[in-house]
């Protein structure tokens, strides 16, 4: 089952590391960022407004695009804390500094792939 999701997740990132969220899209309303700077679980960056997984993660890759622009993504997992869920991208930045981002998924992780 964690091989499924795995997968579901990198076709997913295929599909959206070029493209950043466009305003053109329908969404049940305007993507916004809170929280923190990403940089710990506790100061991790939120993405509200996300209608399902696929405009969720280009909202991630948009942040990122934004702060770290020219960073390389090394690895992506999801991980489940005190009943939140969390996506940790693993970057290189564009002058080579390794870096974990966490973004708190918990309001879109799993819509539009019918878990």
């Amino acid at each position: 089952m964690k091989a499924f999701f795995i997968t579901i997740l990198a076709v997913l990132m295929a599909g959206c590391q070029s493209s950043a969220p466009s305003h053109s899209e329908s969404t049940a309303g305007p993507l916004t960022y809170s929280g923190g700077d990403g940089l710990s679980l506790e100061q991790a960056a939120v993405i509200s407004g996300a209608r399902d997984n696929m405009q969720g993660i280009k909202a991630e890759y948009a942040w990122l695009r934004g702060h770290y622009s020219g960073f390389k993504l090394t690895r992506q997992s999801i991980r489940g804390e005190n009943g939140r869920l969390f996506d940790q991208l693993d970057i290189v930045t564009s002058d080579g500094r390794p870096l974990s981002i966490f973004f708190d998924i918990t309001s879109f992780y799993g819509k539009g792939l019918g878990l």
